[in-house]
């Protein structure tokens, strides 16, 4: 059959569509995004399965070890005696002192154990601590009496005050410069004595 207008015997062709084929398999894209912001000094974070390298661990040295060690066992101490928990705080301060450290306690938060050792009647227990209460407070005593001295003979001109302070001085626990100090305020104050003169004024170590 013909359309109207067209000619007889004029046909159409059939119609031909072209079918292409299908699209290749598109490989899949991976969405890379920015990474989210990290505070400073913290690692950043991995991006696409990628791992960032681990921060590195300081390294502690010896001495600062030594240190942290005491720091915190004389924290722990310090509560121990606080709260009255003392066969504890005995516990940690021999452990402490056998490790020696450089392990020491201030009087004032030895003596509260002392008393408790003396209290309770164990005097075995007692006696070292009350020997290294006392070294601790003629240590302090030393000082002052070097720094007396001192006084004595380079600022006041009393050349025998220094003499007598000097002589109660305990010389087993001076050091080697308080040793030196003494030393050479008992030369000034014995040669004040003999010259009736002062050498010049200077600073008190």
């Amino acid at each position: 059959m013909t359309g109207a207008g067209e000619p007889p015997g004029c046909a159409h062709a059939p119609t031909r569509v072209r079918l292409f084929p299908p699209p290749k398999r598109l490989r899949q894209l991976r969405i890379v995004t920015d990474p989210a912001p990290h505070a400073p000094g913290q690692p950043a974070p991995a991006v696409n399965g990628s791992h960032a390298p681990r921060p590195q661990t300081p390294v502690e040295s010896p001495a600062d070890a030594r240190r942290r060690r005491l720091t915190e066992a004389k924290r722990q101490f310090d509560r121990y005696i606080d709260l009255g928990a003392y066969d504890p705080a005995l516990a940690l301060h021999r452990q402490m002192t056998a490790a020696g450290e450089g392990w020491r306690i201030d009087p004032q938060r030895l003596q509260p154990l002392v008393d408790f050792l003396r209290g309770d009647k164990r005097y075995d227990e007692a006696t070292p601590l009350l020997v290294d209460l006392i070294e601790q407070l003629q240590q302090r005593v030393n000082n002052l009496r070097l720094t007396l001295a001192q006084v004595a003979v380079k600022k006041v001109d009393e050349p025998q005050l220094a003499i007598d302070t000097l002589v109660a001085l305990d010389h087993r626990l001076l050091t080697t410069e308080q040793r030196d100090i003494a030393i050479e305020m008992q030369g000034r104050a014995r040669r004040r004595q003999i010259e009736g003169t002062i050498g010049p004024q200077s600073e008190i170590r």
